[in-house]
Order: C-alpha cells, then sequence, then structure tokens
C-alpha cells in the first residue's frame, strides 16, 4: 500500500511504509471540517499536530514512543470543506470509507481504537453505522438501520463483523452529537454568506436533525452490544463566536466520560501543547486501557504515571480525573 498516494483515503502515519513489523494495536484518526483549499489536502496531518508546532504531528511522533512501536496508525482523508466539499451528508463521506477501510484493502484481526475531531466524530460514527448496516442477517430483526439483503456480500459482512469486534475505543474531540448553532454562524461569517448551514455537508452541524440523532441512537446500540469503551474531550476556552460546540453536544455519546480542555478552543483541543497536556495524556491512558496488548504495555504505563507527575503540578483538574480512572 503506498500511504502517500494523493488519491487514496487511508494514510498510514505508522510504521514507515514498507516496514513489516508485527502490530498488535490500530489506531485511526478521523479530522473534522476543513475551512481552506490547503486543508483538503494535508488535514489528515495538520489536524493533528502539536500546538505552535505544525511540524510535529502528535500521533506519529508519541504514540509509537508511548505506547512501544508494535502499533499501527491511520489517518483518513476526505474533502470536508464547510463550502466546497462535493458531499452533502457524513454519510456519503462514511460509506466511501466503508468500502475503502472495512471492505477492501486491510485485516482488522488486532484491537482498534478510532478517534475523531469535529465533524470526524460523526464521520466515524457514521461509518459504525454502515458497518452495522452490513450485518443484515444478524440485526435484520433488530437493526433501525436497514438495507435489501443482497446489498452486501457474506464476504463483507464477515469483514465488517471482524472490525466491530476488534473495536474496542472510541474517543471523541469536540464532537457536536447534538449539533452547534455556533459552527454555523462561525462558517457564515468567515465565508460572508448568509444560511451556509443549510446546504452541503454543513447541514450535518445543524442542529436537532431528526436524522442525525438517529445516528447517535444506532452508535450507541453498537457501544453497548460490542462493549466499546468511549471517552470524550470538549473545549473550554472560547473563539470569537464562543464555544463552537458546547459540552452538553460533546459529551453526548460518551457517557459522561468528558473531559474539558480548559486552555484550548475548538480548534485546539485535538492539538496537545506536550504529553503532559491533559488532551494528550488522557489519550494515551485511554489508549492503553482499551488495548492492554502492546509488547511494551508495562513500560508504557510506568511512562504514563511518570507523565503524571507533571501533569499533575499544571492541570489540577485533571488529577481528579486520574484517580477516578485508576479506582478500582
Amino acid at each position: 500500500m503506498d500511504a502517500s498516494s494523493s488519491d487514496w483515503p487511508v494514510h498510514q502515519l505508522w510504521p514507515p511504509s514498507g516496514d513489516k513489523r508485527r502490530t498488535d494495536l490500530d489506531i485511526v484518526l478521523f479530522h473534522g471540517l476543513q475551512l481552506t483549499a490547503n486543508d483538503i489536502n494535508h488535514a489528515w496531518t495538520s489536524t493533528w499536530t502539536q500546538r505552535g508546532h505544525d511540524n510535529v504531528c502528535w500521533p506519529r511522533e508519541w504514540l509509537p514512543c508511548d505506547l512501544g512501536e508494535a502499533v499501527r496508525i491511520f489517518s483518513v482523508s476526505y474533502d470536508a470543506h464547510v463550502v466546497t466539499s462535493p458531499h452533502d451528508h457524513v454519510s456519503e463521506i462514511a460509506d466511501n470509507l466503508f468500502q475503502n477501510i472495512v471492505d477492501r484493502r486491510y485485516k482488522w484481526q488486532r484491537p482498534i481504537v478510532l478517534i475523531g475531531h469535529s465533524l470526524g466524530g460523526l464521520v466515524l460514527k457514521s461509518l459504525g453505522g454502515l458497518v452495522l448496516k452490513s450485518l443484515v442477517v444478524k440485526f435484520e430483526r433488530e437493526s433501525t438501520i436497514r438495507s435489501p439483503s443482497n446489498s452486501f456480500s457474506q464476504a463483507t459482512a464477515r469483514r465488517a463483523k471482524l472490525f466491530l469486534r476488534n473495536v474496542r475505543g472510541v474517543a471523541f474531540y469536540a464532537v457536536p452529537h447534538a449539533g452547534s448553532t455556533n459552527i454555523c454562524t462561525y462558517v457564515n461569517k468567515l465565508f460572508r454568506c448568509k444560511n451556509r448551514h443549510h446546504r452541503g455537508i454543513m447541514g450535518t452541524i445543524k442542529p436537532y436533525r431528526r436524522d442525525m440523532n438517529q445516528l447517535s441512537v444506532d452508535f450507541d446500540r453498537i457501544v453497548t452490544e460490542y462493549e466499546i469503551n468511549i471517552y470524550a474531550f470538549c473545549e473550554g476556552r472560547p473563539m470569537e463566536q464562543g464555544i463552537l460546540v458546547e459540552f452538553s453536544s460533546a459529551q453526548q455519546s460518551a457517557r459522561n466520560n468528558c473531559y474539558k480542555v480548559e486552555d484550548a478552543n475548538h480548534m485546539e483541543v485535538c492539538k496537545p501543547c506536550s504529553k503532559a497536556h491533559p488532551s494528550y495524556a488522557l489519550l494515551l491512558q485511554f489508549i492503553i486501557d482499551c488495548g492492554k496488548v502492546a509488547r511494551e504495555f508495562d513500560q508504557a504505563l510506568q511512562k504514563v504515571h511518570d507523565l503524571h507527575q507533571s501533569t499533575f503540578e499544571n492541570y489540577p483538574t485533571f488529577q481528579v480525573k486520574w484517580r477516578y480512572w485508576c479506582s478500582p
């Protein structure tokens, strides 16, 4: 696989292309909305950079170091530009990703952690809905997402089932599960257009959409059925239009496992300042808790403990969350 190919929607951040090492854990990243033409080609890396250091893609630079190199990391690319995207709904993006991720090139035989920022969280939830739909034989009497029995082959159903069985965790960064009026206002002002949020991909962000509410219901069923761990981060610092994704919207599918990143706005919430920053340290612990399969797990856990000594000093509310996480 040529992960650098511009027409291929899945980019392998780690291990380097051509490296055939054994891996024990898969991580897949989904970026959010794109505001510039340059973002369309680079959001799969620019979304996940260290704050203040645009040349440091922290999933590629930090996670293999802290989890052990037996980890495989992908970042997904798709056109989610707020004005020019050809997609009218996240389901269209998810349909393409389903074909390219679940149904073709990859063998999902190890634990998987999915991570989404903003709209990317809705994309991965929609992807989960399509995976569920492909299991029509098993869910035909209980799923609200249905399709003709001949829509998916038995081979597709087997791959989809394997994928869902191996998803151990999903992490959300400022995902508008219940929509966001402020994101719509922000985009309208930025592009000096009126009612942009009624059209195209921005329509997905509009609050109180029945189809998006159903998406959350179906996703929650997947989480329950497959015992998937969920964690969320919420922005704590407002942008010009205020908080773009309110806490109530960000934590909707997180079952109250939501941490407010006090010093980060919507764009910064997935850009940790350092390894000691809660937006990274908590994610690292979450991944370890979901996977617990890395060969260097003991060493990785010790690194987390050492890391948190610095985090405790700089982020007091983090200590409360850490104690909760480590309690029996």
